[in-house]
């Protein structure tokens, strides 16, 4: 039996939930750290995160993350404020109806798609975007 002035050395420690936040924590910068590298890097190039009133209903706002191709990048980059606009103009003709399933986003894509590179011309074109978020709150 242990006295009043030993203590024992079972039981977690108070050093635990320390180490355990520092872990957690470490964990998350290693995550956003390989994430930018990945984007920067990787197989597509994000033209960012877009939040779009949506028509015919004014309480209604899409969410989404476009991206092109990796290949695209050095065409894209220098026109990215340009064609930013351009997907919020075409975005907000759609109300939450048209964009409902996934024949309406279909539909959005091919229509971006087509307006991003009529905006772009002959010489440069984009194969394929990709929403890699989209939300309708």
């Amino acid at each position: 039996m242990l006295d009043s002035n030993e203590s024992s050395q079972e039981g977690p420690s108070r050093h635990t939930p320390f180490f355990a936040v520092a872990l957690i924590a470490f964990g998350v910068l290693l995550g956003v750290l390989f994430s930018h590298i990945w984007r920067e890097n990787g197989s597509s190039y994000s033209l960012g995160t877009f939040t779009i009133n949506l028509n015919g209903d004014e309480s209604k706002v899409l969410r989404m993350e476009v991206e092109v191709p990796s290949n695209t990048r050095e065409m894209v980059k220098p026109k990215r404020a340009e064609l930013r606009d351009l997907i919020i103009k075409v975005s907000s003709d759609y109300s939450p109806k048209d964009i409902a399933g996934v024949d309406g986003k279909l539909r959005l894509q091919d229509d971006l798609l087509g307006s991003l590179n009529r905006h772009l011309g002959e010489d440069s074109r984009i194969k394929r975007i990709y929403f890699t978020d989209f939300l309708v709150e």
